[in-house]
């Protein structure tokens, strides 16, 4: 599966998190350092919660809104 999202002025690196609920979208899928990433290996017809943080000189942002994604 895809996930893309826009650039943050100035963000040097973007860490993706997702959980199975809106609120336990926590676990850590890494980092990529360009907006977007491509994920495998989740379950297929379930659904999934992701949120981004980006990184910059001062350090992490909040949460981004998180999504939901139901696999095939």
């Amino acid at each position: 599966m895809a996930l893309d999202w826009n650039a943050s002025t100035g963000a040097t690196r973007y860490y993706v998190y997702y959980g199975t609920s809106a609120t336990t979208a926590t676990t850590s899928l890494g980092y990529v350092t360009s907006p977007g990433v491509t994920i495998y290996g989740f379950s297929a017809n379930t659904t999934y919660y992701f949120a981004v943080k980006a990184y910059d000189s001062k350090g992490y942002s909040g949460y981004s809104t998180v999504i939901g994604v139901k696999t095939n």
